[in-house]
């Protein structure tokens, strides 16, 4: 059986199973930590995962980190890199949107340009802010035409330095630099260099034991 993410609810269903779960973002994190208690194994299927050895995820003795799956076969086994092989009841998609392409920011726009969406929590109150900046009229837009052109010289950027499209979206890079910009549109003070080692320490902390 395959599913995505997005129609997972509760843990239940994945009691006693073996998952191969597919992706390491947001999602991912969450719901490997949530089934791991019931299901007998989670192998953890992503392309930043080591590709010459695999190992458990530290805090779980169940839960193991792979690379990127090689193939699935008739026999329902998943292959691999080095010709390891599992039986696997569920494979879980934690792959976010369809990432064929970049996509037009403006798609939604254009149909409801009175919606926003507000992206992780650890960074929500700027964005929250800014929002209301923007519909109080307080912040000012440019135009879209101006938007865009920064939308496509950014897509321009990524492509010339050979970013997948799957992640496109990925700010972990530049993180603190779009916090600041949300924080001099707001008014607000920017994130101060200690605050930022003392955030980026326990980012790579998390990673390393969650």
């Amino acid at each position: 059986m395959q599913i995505h993410s997005h129609n997972y609810r509760v843990p239940e269903p994945f009691q006693n199973k073996i998952v191969v779960l597919i992706g390491s973002s947001a999602s991912a994190v969450d719901i490997s930590r949530e089934i791991a208690s019931i299901t007998n194994e989670v192998h953890i299927a992503s392309w930043s995962n080591s590709i010459e050895e695999s190992e458990t995820l530290p805090g779980y003795d169940n839960v193991w980190l792979r690379p990127m799956i090689e193939s699935t076969n008739e026999d329902r086994t998943i292959s691999f890199p080095h010709g390891f092989k599992i039986s696997a009841d569920i494979i879980l998609h934690c792959t976010g949107p369809n990432a064929s392409k970049r996509g037009s920011p403006f798609d939604l726009w254009s149909l409801a340009p009175w919606l926003s969406f507000i992206g992780l929590p650890w960074k929500f109150e700027l964005q929250c802010e800014w929002i209301a900046g923007i519909l109080s009229g307080r912040i000012s837009l440019p135009s879209q035409n101006e938007m865009w052109k920064d939308v496509e010289a950014f897509y321009d950027s990524l492509q010339a330095s050979g970013v997948p499209i799957r992640y496109t979206h990925n700010i972990t890079g530049y993180q603190f630099e779009y916090n600041d910009w949300l924080a001099t549109q707001c008014g607000a003070p920017k994130t101060e260099e200690q605050r930022k080692k003392k955030l980026s320490h326990d980012f790579f902390e998390q990673k390393s034991s969650p």
